[in-house]
């Protein structure tokens, strides 16, 4: 081989390395700005579950305040038809303010979800405003230790994890935000649909602790 010939061979060889150190410093970049947005997007998520929360309970009062509104005692002097009528009729706007603020929440409840379904893609999301698209070598580790694929894995299970988590409190949402079942639902009902709204039944609080403790503590330094 030439001395010309050696000389190209290196310089391509340099320049590859050079192309595959920019391409892995870019998918560093893009991959810890997903993460920073998955604890931005998580600790929304937490916010949003208290605020839905309390308009459920708001609205489970309302509820039980029209279910007994035949039971309040006025006295002798001010009991009459008419009375008890707009008494009822103020509960019944109360019951529905407080549907109103529950059908609020359920649209914010659904743009996190759709934010998390846009992290389950990782590939399409971590690509997104590349001239080139995304392409790394998984033969190697992205940060430390964990290489793109094995990455790319954890990061698409956790995502999807709340995915379904919230699709399935969206369902006790739309069933509780229903103008005729509203009107067929107790107090109980509703007391029922806020104990399952904080039970997490498709979190894996174990899998979503090692996602934690190995790509954000151990890989990124969070």
């Amino acid at each position: 081989m030439s001395a010309s010939t050696r000389s190209g061979v290196a310089s391509r060889a340099k320049m590859s390395s050079f192309g595959n150190q920019r391409e892995r410093v870019d998918v560093q970049k893009r991959l810890r700005a997903a993460c920073t947005t998955f604890r931005a997007l998580r600790s929304e998520w937490a916010d949003a579950r208290l605020e839905t929360k309390d308009a459920l309970t708001i609205m489970a009062n309302a509820a039980l305040e029209l279910e007994n509104v035949h039971l309040i005692k006025l006295p002798r002097t001010l009991a009459s038809d008419e009375l008890r009528e707009a008494l009822k009729l103020r509960r019944e706007e109360a019951l529905v303010k407080a549907r109103d603020a529950v059908i609020e929440c359920a649209s914010h409840v659904a743009n996190i979800r759709a934010d998390f379904e846009k992290l389950a893609d990782t590939d399409r999301y971590v690509a997104m405003g590349s001239d080139c698209g995304l392409s790394y070598p998984d033969d190697g580790p992205v940060f430390k230790t964990l290489t793109f694929k094995e990455f790319r894995r954890a990061f698409e299970s956790v995502n999807s994890m709340y995915v379904e988590d919230i699709k399935s409190k969206e369902e006790l949402l739309e069933k509780i935000s229903d103008a005729d079942a509203m009107t067929k639902m107790n107090r109980d009902m509703y007391l029922a649909i806020i104990s399952l709204w904080i039970l997490d039944p498709y979190l894996n609080v174990e899998a979503v602790d090692e996602f934690d403790e190995l790509i954000l503590r151990a890989e990124l330094g969070y």
